[in-house]
């Protein structure tokens, strides 16, 4: 029984960090978003001025921060099983600027 339970033990230490890569067609193109369930991260990347994007996930919610070659700013998705609804902003701006909605293509791990 001790060998059992050293072995589940050895095994959970062992297994790899629960990840998850979707992609989202966006009006800024398609944005590859990485998801690091073991911390409630995210991470990722769209074609426009080079962008960037990075924060927490909370439940279906991401709370973040984009960059691109032109400026930078807050985002705030919320997951859905077809994609996410989410607002923008700039760095500068103190309201939400306008929406930033992405339809899911496909995800894999």
């Amino acid at each position: 029984m001790r060998l059992l339970i050293l072995a589940v033990a050895i095994m959970l230490v062992a297994a790899p960090a629960m990840a998850e890569t979707c992609q989202y067609n966006t009006p800024w193109g398609v944005l590859t978003l990485h998801f690091n369930y073991n911390n409630n991260t995210f991470s990722g990347d769209y074609p426009h001025h080079s962008g960037q994007v990075m924060g927490v996930l909370t439940g279906s919610s991401a709370k973040g921060q984009w960059a691109q070659s032109d400026g930078s700013g807050s985002l705030l998705f919320n997951f859905h099983k077809a994609g996410f609804q989410g607002k923008w902003n700039n760095a500068s701006d103190k309201n939400w600027r306008g929406d930033w909605n992405g339809k899911l293509i496909r995800c894999w791990q």
